[in-house]
């Protein structure tokens, strides 16, 4: 009779065990995916930022030169005439070695201009964010 009891205690003690080894690892993949989704948070919330002032500027200064003038400092990859690439790191500071590509490719159609704004992760490749924006001379009164 007290073989019985001590087999079964050895049973309930390894199934315990068991479950607490995989209650374990089932939190510990649980905080390695908020790690990497943290990650990607920043690098989307730093993308946007950077996007975002790069259409502020365009809005101010529709032109490559003005446009490199106010943000190309030191950071810039490559500027033509209707392209220009920054680099800029995790924290959004200008590196041209940086993390972050921002590309700004203008364009003009109809009186206007266009800008094509995207933000690519340097050690990826992949398109973290685009943005797609216009200005020009909006002229009030008749169309004769």
């Amino acid at each position: 009779m007290k073989r019985k009891n001590i087999t079964a205690f050895y049973v309930e003690t390894l199934i315990l065990i068991i479950a607490f080894v995989a209650v374990i690892l089932l939190i510990t993949s649980v905080f390695g995916k908020a790690k990497t989704e943290s990650t990607n948070a920043k690098v989307l919330t730093s993308s946007v930022c950077i996007a975002e002032n790069a259409a502020e500027v365009f809005s101010a200064r529709p032109d490559i030169e003005g446009i490199a003038g106010i943000l190309g400092k030191g950071n810039v990859i490559e500027k033509s005439d209707t392209k220009l690439v920054l680099g800029y790191d995790s924290d959004m500071r200008e590196d041209p070695d940086g993390v972050l590509n921002l590309n700004i490719q203008l364009s003009e159609k109809n009186d206007l201009s266009y800008c094509d704004i995207s933000v690519i992760n340097g050690e990826t490749g992949e398109t973290v964010y685009t943005l797609k924006t216009a200005s020009g001379n909006m002229k009030g009164g008749d169309d004769k």
